[in-house]
């Protein structure tokens, strides 16, 4: 492709709607030559020079044409609501897996190392080894509640749920709990059911 091909026939949608409203208005072309090098019908052109003239009336006309790009990550914590959930979780003396097991039941997306960096920024310690009571009574610290689980699939916590009306699902932490949906729930006859493993 030439270079002026690229400007002459555009192919995305929003490059061809630009260049036609720009030939009509810039290049002084007529609103018949300016659909007709750009593929458009007549009445389809001015509904595109109606819509545009609606749309420079708007806070941010350029977003209709030009998307900005962010150039890094997305931010993961843009009102600090996860990481003020992680602090307060260390603060119930949880380990790094048991607090993303938990995030992940609530539908936070966070890894392991999210998790670690936001403990580590804060200032807090590494825990002293546990053993398993002290590991229950910590676990047993924390609710969930039934509204909060979506659609979870836990691999540090041994817990798999999906959306349930349930009352209270207990701490995603000890590998006791376990949840298996019935048949009915998911809508099943008793013959297409879940086979036992």
């Amino acid at each position: 492709m030439k270079p002026e091909d690229f400007f002459m026939f555009p192919k995305p949608v929003a490059q061809r709607q630009y260049e036609a409203l720009r030939a009509f208005y810039v290049e002084g072309l007529s609103a018949t030559e300016a659909a007709k090098r750009f593929g458009y019908t007549l009445s389809a052109f001015y509904s595109l020079t109606r819509d545009f003239t609606r749309l420079l009336e708007q806070d941010d006309p350029h977003g209709k044409f030009f998307v900005p790009r962010r150039i890094g990550r997305k931010p993961k914590d843009i009102t600090g609501r996860i990481n003020a959930f992680i602090i307060a979780l260390r603060k119930e003396y949880l380990s790094v897996p048991d607090i993303k097991a938990i995030l992940d039941v609530r539908g936070f997306g966070v890894s392991e190392k999210y998790v670690y960096n936001v403990i580590e920024k804060n200032g807090f310690a590494r825990l002293p080894r546990r053993n398993g009571a002290t590991k229950k009574k910590a676990a047993s610290a924390v609710k969930i509640e039934a509204s909060q689980v979506k659609d979870a699939h836990v691999r540090a916590g041994g817990l798999h749920l999906r959306e349930h009306p349930m009352r209270d699902v207990p701490s995603a932490l000890p590998v006791e709990i376990w949840y298996r949906p019935t048949d009915r729930e998911f809508g099943l006859s008793r013959n297409e059911g879940h086979q036992p493993a």
